[in-house]
C-alpha cells in the first residue's frame, strides 16, 4: 500500500469514527428524553416495588409470585444501592440498556457485516419506535433485547471461525439473557439449535467447545429450574394474556419492531422501509446470492419465538402479546439493516432514512407529550393533600394498586379480589405494605379514612361505606398502552361516626 492509498484508508476511517460518535450522541439524547417524567404504570410499579426487598427476597418473590426471571430485578436493586432510587436512575438503566445495544452495532456488527449495515443498525437502534419505548420503560426488556442481540452476534463470529473468547461472550451472554426474560430464553435456545445444526452440516470444527458452552449454560440455569416449571403450572391454571387474534398475528406480531407501542398512523412510513429492504433480499434469495445469507440467521431466531409462542397459545394457553417480541426484535433490525443496505437504489436508502428519522421525531414527540403531561398525577397530588398518616388505600384492580403502592409507600394498600379468582403474579411484590382480602368484612374490621379506587357502587348502595367527601374521576398516571381514568372516593365505614 502506497502513501496516498494510506492517507486515503486513514481520512475514511477518521470520517466513520465521527459518524459513530454523531450517532452515539443521537442515541444518547433520543433515547434519554422520556426518562425524567414522574408517572408509572403497573409492570412499572412491579419493578419499584421488587428493588424494596433484598437481594434474597427477589430471588423468592420472583419464583413464587412473578412471571420472570431474576436477573433484571437483582440488577437493578444492585444500581439502586450505588445511584439511589429515583425514576430517572431507574428509567437511565434501562435506556442504557438499548445504548448498550449501539456499542453492539458500532463494534461486532461493522465487523460481522460491514459499515452501511452497521451504520443503518444503529439508525434503527436509536430512532425506531420501539427502542424509544423501551429505552423508557422501567422493565427488562432492554437488557433482554441486549443479551439476545449479543448472543446472536457471537454465535454469527463462530460461524466465522471464531475462537475462544467468542465461546465465553456466547455463553455468558446466554445465561444472562435466560435469566433476564422467558422469550429471551426461547431466543436463545434457538440459537443453540441453529449453531450446532450449521456446525454438523458444514462439518465445522469446534463441536466440542459448543458442548462445553451448552453445559455450562445448563449448569447455571440448573438453580432456576424448578421455579421454571413452578411458574409454567401458575401460569397454565392462571394468566391475563388473551388468545392472539389473526388482526394482532398479521398486523400486530410481524410488524412490532416498527411499530413498538405506538399508534399505526405515526410508523406507516416504517412499513415503507420494510418493503424497500424486502425486495432486494427475496430477489436476491432468488437468484441464490450468497451476499445476503449471513442474515438469515437473524431472521431465523427472530421468527421461531413467534411460531412458538403463537403455537403454544393455540394448543395450551396463551402466553404471548406484542412486547414479549422485545428481547428477540435487536435480530429484526440485524436483518433488516442487512437487507436495506444490499438496496443498490440510494435514493430508496435515502427515503426509509428520511422515513426513520421522520417517524422517530413524531413518536418520541407522542411520548414526550403523553410521558409529562401535568394531569398524569393529578391525582396523587390531590390525594396527597389530604392524606392522614394513617390512612388507607383500597383497590378493585391491579393496575391502581401497584401505582399507588409507588406513591404512597408508606401506607396500606389493600386489593379487593372476588372470591374464587386466583391470586395474580407479582402480589407478592408488594408486601408487606400491599394485600389482598376477599371478603366485605373487611371493611367492618377498618376505624381508618379509606381512599377508594375505582369502588364498587354496592358498597355504598348497601350501607356498607359512606362518603367522606365528593367523588373525583382522574386520568391514570401514563401508561404506555391505553389511557384509563379512575374514580377516587374518600370513604369510612358506615356505622362509625363520621371523623
Amino acid at each position: 500500500m502506497n502513501y496516498y492509498s494510506q492517507r486515503i484508508n486513514l481520512r475514511e476511517c477518521a470520517r466513520s469514527n465521527v459518524i459513530y460518535l454523531l450517532l452515539f450522541a443521537l442515541g444518547v439524547v433520543f433515547l434519554t428524553l422520556n426518562a425524567f417524567h414522574d408517572s408509572v404504570w403497573y409492570d412499572e410499579s412491579c419493578s419499584t416495588a421488587m428493588i424494596r426487598h433484598s437481594f434474597g427476597e427477589i430471588w423468592h418473590i420472583t419464583a413464587t409470585s412473578d412471571a420472570n426471571p431474576p436477573l433484571y430485578y437483582l440488577m437493578l436493586k444492585a444500581v439502586t444501592l450505588i445511584f439511589g432510587s429515583k425514576l430517572f436512575v431507574l428509567r437511565l438503566f434501562s435506556a442504557l440498556g438499548v445504548l448498550s445495544l449501539l456499542f453492539l452495532g458500532i463494534l461486532p456488527v461493522r465487523r460481522l457485516f460491514d459499515r452501511p449495515t452497521s451504520q443503518l443498525f444503529c439508525l434503527f437502534v436509536i430512532f425506531a419506535p420501539v427502542m424509544i419505548s423501551t429505552a423508557m420503560d422501567i422493565r427488562m426488556y432492554s437488557w433482554a433485547m441486549f443479551f439476545v442481540t449479543g448472543c446472536a452476534l457471537s454465535a454469527h463470529s463462530l460461524l466465522e471461525g471464531g475462537g475462544r473468547g467468542e465461546w465465553v461472550k456466547f455463553t455468558l451472554y446466554g445465561i444472562a439473557g435466560a435469566y433476564t426474560h422467558y422469550y429471551a430464553l426461547l431466543g436463545i435456545g434457538y440459537l443453540y439449535l441453529y449453531l450446532l445444526g450449521f456446525m454438523v452440516m458444514k462439518k465445522q470444527k469446534g463441536v466440542d467447545r459448543y458442548f462445553i458452552s451448552l453445559l455450562c449454560l445448563i449448569v447455571a440455569y440448573l438453580p432456576w429450574v424448578n421455579n421454571l416449571f413452578g411458574q409454567m403450572s401458575a401460569v397454565s391454571h392462571n394468566f391475563w394474556i388473551q388468545l392472539p387474534t389473526m388482526k394482532s398475528l398479521l398486523g400486530g406480531f410481524a410488524l412490532f419492531p416498527l411499530r413498538g407501542t405506538i399508534d399505526w398512523v405515526y410508523t406507516f412510513p416504517l412499513l415503507m422501509t420494510l418493503f424497500l429492504a424486502l425486495i432486494p433480499y427475496v430477489v436476491a434469495l432468488y437468484h441464490e446470492k450468497p451476499s445476503l445469507k449471513p442474515s438469515a440467521l437473524y431472521l431465523f431466531v427472530y421468527l421461531l419465538p413467534i411460531v412458538t409462542g403463537v403455537l403454544v397459545s393455540y394448543l395450551i394457553r396463551p402466553v404471548i402479546i406484542h412486547r414479549y417480541l422485545i428481547p428477540v426484535s435487536g435480530l429484526f433490525f440485524i436483518f433488516l439493516s442487512h437487507a436495506l443496505s444490499k438496496n443498490n437504489s440510494t435514493k430508496q436508502k435515502l427515503f426509509c432514512i428520511v422515513c426513520l428519522v421522520a417517524t422517530s421525531i413524531s413518536c418520541n414527540y407522542l411520548i414526550f407529550t403523553r410521558a409529562y403531561r401535568d394531569d398524569n398525577t393529578a391525582a396523587i397530588r390531590w390525594v396527597a393533600k389530604q392524606i392522614a398518616a394513617d390512612d388507607i388505600f383500597v383497590h378493585t384492580n391491579f393496575a391502581t394498586f401497584g401505582i399507588y403502592s409507588y406513591y404512597f409507600p408508606d401506607h396500606k394498600q389493600y386489593l379487593y379480589r372476588e372470591k374464587g379468582v386466583a391470586e395474580s403474579a407479582s402480589v407478592n411484590a408488594f408486601s408487606p405494605m400491599g394485600e389482598e382480602f376477599s371478603s366485605t368484612s373487611f371493611f367492618s374490621q377498618k376505624k381508618q379514612s379509606m381512599w377508594l379506587i375505582n369502588p364498587s357502587d354496592a358498597w355504598f348502595k348497601g350501607g356498607l361505606l359512606q362518603r367522606r367527601g365528593d367523588e373525583r374521576r382522574f386520568r391514570r398516571p401514563y401508561g404506555p398502552y391505553t389511557v384509563y381514568f379512575d374514580t377516587v372516593v374518600n370513604a369510612q365505614h358506615a356505622l362509625l361516626p363520621r371523623l
